[in-house]
């Protein structure tokens, strides 16, 4: 059973949220910028934005709240035995504020994680449990991230990726090292990109153009999952049995993720090889990415323009074993599936125009299951 945790672990890695500071900053605002003239699309983009024109048109001191909910169900099936499951839950309340504004359009967030929870359910090991306190000292920790005209996010240069990863390891160095090939730092920005990925606030149009955006998530010690994900509009009529008759709008998500194997650099050490880990090799043979955003239904240049982005991602792979760890589970290959699903949902709001804090859904975490 101790092999079958720490399989368990290796599989179900999931990566926290981390503090980092930064000084030297000048809040600024940018130019109004008028509209120019609309043109046509390019196939699989989004609409071209202004240049210089900032995501939303923000200013320095915009602010809003989303929760995030991640669910990540990992199966492994070992011979002659029912499939064993683990199943995480991570819950974050992120609170995104516009620092600074630069005349090219490029905003400079300071994103505070302003309350963190885990659960967990399954085969779950001591340290996986012990896991669900470390998580809630997130609280208050803050990172800050860059945001492009087209909604691309970079970390801020610096030793932002860096500390970051040294306070997810608590300070040990040879699991920061792991971190720092398992969690590439284009990963870490990904994280944080998902609420731009409709950059301007009157994209929804009956008449848009379906576009892409970069999805990228992890796959454990051994890999990342990518693709580029089609946002494809979609109208449908109201239930029968509701009072409201409007047609509901949302945007479809679909991918194909590939499997790209760690370290992407080929002179770094794999993950793997850093850490103790009862795995010889991780694989993933099929994957498919679905989902949903639902626009704001507050005004039709509401900010954030979307009131839920849901993804939901399904993998197969194997799990290769050494010989030793292979003797005591029967065989030296086990299948398992992967089932996650993350939800991003605005929760409040505080723009120039009404400095007035305005609370879509109490900006708390869920109550904890009974």
């Amino acid at each position: 059973m101790g092999v079958l945790r720490r399989i368990l672990i290796a599989a179900c890695l999931v990566p926290g949220l981390l503090s980092q500071t930064a000084s030297g900053l000048q809040t600024t605002e940018s130019p109004t910028v008028p509209p120019a003239a609309a043109g046509p699309q390019d196939a699989g983009k989004p609409p071209a934005a202004q240049t210089g024109t900032p995501v939303w048109r923000l200013q320095a001191g915009d602010s809003f709240e989303v929760l995030s909910q991640l669910t990540r169900r990992t199966l492994i099936s070992f011979p002659d035995q029912e499939p064993v499951p683990l199943e995480t839950t991570d819950e974050q309340l992120l609170r995104y504020t516009a620092e600074t504004v630069s005349t090219a359009g490029d905003v400079v967030f300071v994103v505070e994680v302003r309350g963190a929870r885990r659960s967990v359910s399954g085969q779950a090991s001591r340290s996986w449990k012990a896991s669900v306190g470390d998580l809630q000292k997130l609280k208050d920790f803050r990172l800050r991230v860059q945001v492009d005209p087209e909604g691309r996010t970079t970390l801020l240069p610096g030793d932002n990726y860096s500390n970051s990863l040294q306070r997810l390891a608590s300070g040990d160095d040879s699991y920061a090292k792991f971190l720092q090939v398992a969690i590439p730092e284009e990963l870490l920005a990904a994280w944080f990109e998902r609420p731009f990925w409709l950059p301007r606030r009157d994209m929804v149009q009956p008449d848009m153009a379906e576009f892409t955006v970069n999805f990228l998530e992890n796959a454990g010690p051994f890999g990342l999952l990518r693709c580029e994900a089609v946002l494809k509009l979609q109208t449908q009529p109201a239930k029968p049995e509701s009072s409201d008759q409007t047609p509901v709008t949302t945007l479809q998500i679909t991918g194909s993720p590939r499997y790209l194997q760690l370290p992407l650099n080929a002179a770094a050490v794999s993950p793997a090889e850093k850490i103790s880990l009862p795995l010889k090799d991780l694989k993933i043979n099929s994957a498919s990415l679905t989902g949903s955003v639902l626009p704001a239904n507050r005004s039709a240049s509401a900010r954030p323009p979307f009131d839920r982005i849901l993804t939901q991602l399904s993998a197969q792979g194997t799990i290769s074993l050494p010989q030793s760890s292979a003797a005591s589970a029967g065989q030296s290959e086990l299948p398992f599936e992967l089932q996650q699903r993350h939800q991003i949902q605005v929760t409040g709001f505080s723009f120039a125009e009404n400095r007035r804090e305005q609370q879509l859904r109490p900006p708390v975490l869920p109550a904890e299951p009974q």
